[in-house]
């Protein structure tokens, strides 16, 4: 049982590296988990021997510690994996296999004495099938297996960044065919049913939003943000304040709930209710070059007409800029590009930027989203 469920996990390690090339990190050490997991599960079929089985538990266990680390606090030197994320049926399955690959090396080490496979020939067939069976829906899920950051889920500095949407423009992408639901924070994120959004768009942006509930409210005390180094630009006024942690935007972590660039904050007469996150990518790439998030699901945006004051370490919002781009007073606001993550009801669904005074510019051809289709019928 340890030897056939470390094979097994190795082949499942190995059938997902494919799917991460855009990250070489994890790339290595998906090949070093599989080539571990089915060296030491095929040396084990061949000579069950206690120190192999002690091997076999080591290695397994690392295996599946690594992989609880990803799900509970992030790696933080692997950048697909500095967020947290949701067990899926890949992972899931694959911790089993090395779960039970442990558990079993773990047993055989409380023996006397050891038993040969021709011994126990009768329990050897059943035991590889069982392993088959759980091996094969996580073979089958590991080509759509996604993560929170881009490409097959990835989106992270060192990927190549094509224009957002740029699949739907595409005649082979997929298009949902599901009917939308509305953007319910309390119920379960489900963004099907927009045209040209492809699977792997829908799953980023799902996985986003369900991260960025989950995270954000750490915030929600505007005196929690101040400390950890944010700081309001002074614009209460249009009924919703951001606060920016200005060293964050072109750092390389991107769409990081724990590390939001930009918090929002609902203002009513002073008391300030958390709603949502807004994420800047570094002011270093261009409106239509930005990552492929979530297709038409995610519309970036700038703000390339206000202007802020020199403060180098608390800028101020000083109004918009002249007719000629420039500023009056202050300087003019970097023009990162910028997506919203609504925690809180919306009528343009979770990814709706602003309108009115707070509106940004989007790119040139396309006109602003409204998502009304995911749109929760009150917002704020």
């Amino acid at each position: 049982m340890a030897a056939s469920a470390s094979v097994a996990a190795g082949l499942v390690h190995g059938a997902v590296v494919g799917v991460h090339g855009d990250d070489r990190t994890l790339v290595w050490m998906f090949s070093l988990a599989a080539l571990v997991q089915v060296g030491v599960g095929l040396s084990l079929f061949a000579r069950p021997t206690r120190s192999l089985a002690a091997l076999a538990a080591l290695a397994n266990a690392g295996c599946v510690v690594v992989w609880a680390l990803s799900r509970t606090t992030g790696i933080s030197f692997v950048a697909s994996l500095k967020q947290s994320e949701p067990v899926g049926l890949t992972d899931g399955l694959c911790a089993l296999l090395g779960g039970i690959a442990v558990i079993a090396a773990l047993g055989s080490l409380g023996r006397r004495r050891s038993v040969s496979f021709p011994a126990s020939g009768a329990l050897t067939l059943p035991v590889m099938v069982a392993m088959s069976l759980l091996t094969l829906p996580a073979l089958i899920a590991a080509p759509t297996h996604s993560h929170v950051d881009g490409s097959a889920g990835h989106v992270h500095p060192g990927t190549t960044p094509g224009a957002a949407g740029s699949a739907a423009q595409s005649p082979s992408a997929p298009t949902s065919t599901a009917l939308p639901t509305p953007f319910d924070p309390t119920q379960p994120i489900d963004l099907s049913g927009t045209p040209g959004v492809t699977p792997d768009e829908q799953k980023r942006a799902e996985a986003l939003v369900r991260l960025t509930l989950q995270k954000l409210p750490q915030f929600a005390d505007p005196a929690v943000a101040i400390a950890a180094g944010y700081h309001p630009i002074g614009d209460a006024m249009t009924g919703h304040e951001h606060f920016i942690k200005w060293d964050l935007i072109n750092d390389d972590d991107w769409f990081d709930p724990d590390h939001p660039e930009s918090l929002v904050y609902r203002n009513r007469n002073g008391t300030r209710t958390l709603e949502a996150a807004m994420f800047l990518l570094p002011d270093t790439i261009a409106l239509d070059k930005v990552p492929d998030l979530g297709g038409p699901l995610t519309q970036f945006h700038i703000h390339d007409n206000l202007c802020f004051t020199e403060d180098p370490v608390a800028p101020q919002l000083t109004g918009l800029t002249n007719a000629d781009g420039t500023c009056s007073f202050g300087k003019k606001f970097t023009s990162a590009p910028m997506v919203h993550v609504w925690i809180k009801p919306n009528v343009c669904g979770p990814f709706a930027a602003l309108e009115g005074v707070g509106a940004g510019q989007v790119q040139t051809g396309q006109t602003r989203s409204c998502d009304h289709s995911h749109g929760s019928a009150v917002s704020f």
